[in-house]
């Protein structure tokens, strides 16, 4: 009997510095090779977390940055590769209370390996393919 698909909470950060924003380039590795895209700092909200704690945890665990919540964004959603398991995710903006990044503190197994600090128009020429047109949807449409 096939595993029954679960539809899963989770939370990102668009973290603006003025006009530009952080992006991370995460990397999957596949059956077929790798998948890669560029993503907002985030996952998944945990049993009995709310949904700020997780953000806090998450944004600090992939990027080593403490941020300040600002509002919600909207929400956005997509496949996980390792289980095409949904994740439902609310978009919050926040701002960087400090700009020590360090991708190396991440305690999970996640490939993160790069960032940049990229505006509006850069997005939107298509050099970061994001996870999902949802999300890429929700940054051009944020204020």
């Amino acid at each position: 009997m096939a595993e029954e698909k679960k539809i899963l909470p989770a939370v990102h950060a668009l973290i603006f510095d003025d006009d530009k924003f952080l992006l991370i380039k995460q990397i999957i590795n596949m059956d077929e090779g790798e998948l890669i895209f560029w993503d907002v700092p985030g996952g998944k909200v945990q049993h009995s977390e709310s949904p700020y704690d997780a953000l806090h945890r998450e944004v600090k665990e992939e990027t080593n940055l403490d941020v300040e919540i600002q509002a919600p964004l909207g929400m956005w959603y997509f496949y996980r590769v390792k289980d095409s398991n949904q994740i439902i995710s609310t978009l919050f903006r926040c701002h960087p209370l400090h700009m020590n990044i360090d991708l190396t503190a991440n305690p999970t197994n996640e490939r993160i390996e790069e960032y940049v600090w990229i505006n509006k128009q850069e997005y939107m020429t298509g050099q970061y393919q994001p996870s999902h047109p949802s999300l890429f949807n929700l940054i051009v449409n944020a204020s």
